[in-house]
């Protein structure tokens, strides 16, 4: 009786392997632009508007930002998804004399510049990585903020965090930065609106 019963599981199991590669090898993979045509419209706008970029939402919708990189130079960034509405992304060089030193992050590495422009403006963004902390790179950009208008990182860090200040009274754009990571940290700092 063992041997039949064995033989039957050994069968099944056999058919079992055969349907699973029949079905894999009948499914395509989709690429990021096809899955978005189907379930994200600022996405998909993005990839009509930016040809030659190409774009990821690595967290399905789950975070506040996408990843776009520019092929010709390699350079991958994120940029957060607040602003990307009707967005126009242009790759620019960076540079330091424009952007206000207290914005300079000082131990940033793979820094690339972006301009960023959609019906509401036009924004100027530094983009960078550091091994430093969250911690860190926000300490560095709550100096130019008056003390009551600080932020802190708690003992536990969020995975992202996004803040835009402007100046008391007048409303004039001071900086906004998005941050993702607890270390190393990517930045998408807007150093310029118009």
């Amino acid at each position: 009786m063992k041997v039949p019963l064995l033989l039957l599981v050994m069968v099944g199991l056999g058919a079992v392997v055969v349907i699973f590669i029949f079905v894999l090898g009948k499914t395509r993979s989709v690429s990021v632009e096809e899955w978005a045509q189907k379930n994200d419209p600022v996405l998909a706008g993005l990839f009509a508007r930016n040809p030659g970029l190409s774009f990821e939402d690595e967290f399905r919708g789950r975070a506040p930002f996408y990843w776009v990189t520019d092929p010709a130079s390699g350079h991958k960034l994120l940029i957060p998804k607040s602003e990307v509405d009707g967005a126009v992304l242009r790759f620019v060089e960076c540079d330091t004399a424009e952007i206000p030193p207290d914005l300079l992050y000082p131990n940033r590495v793979k820094t690339s510049c972006l301009e960023l422009r959609n019906d509401q403006h036009s924004l100027r963004a530094l983009c960078f990585s550091t091994p430093d902390s969250q911690s860190a790179v926000v300490d560095f950009y709550n100096g130019p903020l008056l003390p009551i208008h600080r932020r802190k990182v708690g003992a536990h860090p969020d995975a992202w965090r996004e803040s835009t200040e402007r100046r008391d009274g007048t409303g004039e754009f001071i900086y906004s930065y998005l941050l993702n990571g607890v270390g190393p940290v990517e930045a998408f700092v807007a150093y310029k609106e118009e």
